[in-house]
């Protein structure tokens, strides 16, 4: 069985590739914290494969920490939490019973997901420090050379990958795929961001922010709507993006 950690848009992608996956038979879960994501996975699954864990539910709940995942760490070392600590330790505190179990119950052997908010560290921690769920955290990734391929990280520090055969290092790769050229997605990348910097891309966002779209306030990678770090940092992000044009590379 495997899991998938809902993340915003790459939600949709993620469910294209479980589509994929039922066919051969595989059962698929998710774990997810934001309101949207959680309300387009009910749609094409059932509600017992999903484990939604916005702040609201776990903080009506019993849960409690399972052992110690150093969430200190964790708190300050994500973007957003660290801007409402108080809150951010109830909510990691809170979600491990729900995680661990979820994982243990349903018989998860793998649970792909980004290492980059909080919570999914701590997943990641929670499935590598207890073995006897007999499963792994992997993280996508995608190799520059050679083009074409992808690894899965099974270490949050990305120091340690899962090979598809145990000798698969030893094979010569192919000809000709061997070459220095910048991979595909830097150029969707480069695209993205001459278009987050337009007029167009920053009055879009100007209007996301004054109409608060898409805001959840029990999604625990977003800032509370009254924070004043919702108005500081994106303008700090506007000056960095003006500075950075200056910068030689």
């Amino acid at each position: 069985d495997i899991c998938f950690v809902a993340n915003y848009t790459k939600t949709f992608f993620q469910n294209a590739l479980a589509i994929e996956l039922k066919k051969s038979g595989y059962n698929i879960f998710w774990i997810v914290v934001n309101i949207n994501n959680y309300e387009f996975l009910c749609s094409n699954y059932e509600e017992k494969n999903i484990l939604y864990l916005p702040k609201d539910k776990v903080f009506l709940s019993n849960n409690f920490s399972i052992c110690e995942f150093k969430l200190n760490e964790l708190i300050y070392g994500d973007r957003h939490m660290k801007y409402d600590y108080d809150s951010a330790l109830e909510y990691l505190t809170k979600i491990q019973k729900s995680v661990f179990d979820f994982i243990e119950v349903n018989s998860i052997s793998f649970v792909f997901g980004e290492i980059t908010w909080a919570h999914e560290i701590l997943i990641s921690r929670i499935i590598t420090h207890f073995k006897s769920l007999n499963s792994i955290y992997l993280n996508p990734h995608t190799i520059r050379i050679p083009s074409g391929r992808f690894a899965f990280f099974i270490s949050e520090f990305q120091d340690e990958f899962l090979l598809s055969e145990p000798d698969y290092v030893n094979k010569p790769l192919p000809a000709g795929s061997f070459k220095l050229i910048k991979p595909d997605y830097l150029l969707i990348n480069d695209n993205k961001i001459k278009a987050s910097v337009s007029f167009k891309g920053r009055l879009k966002r100007l209007k996301s922010f004054i109409n608060s779209n898409n805001l959840d306030i029990n999604d625990p990678t977003l800032l509370k709507p009254k924070s004043k770090h919702r108005i500081i940092l994106p303008i700090k992000n506007e000056i960095n993006k003006e500075l950075y044009k200056r910068v030689k590379t």
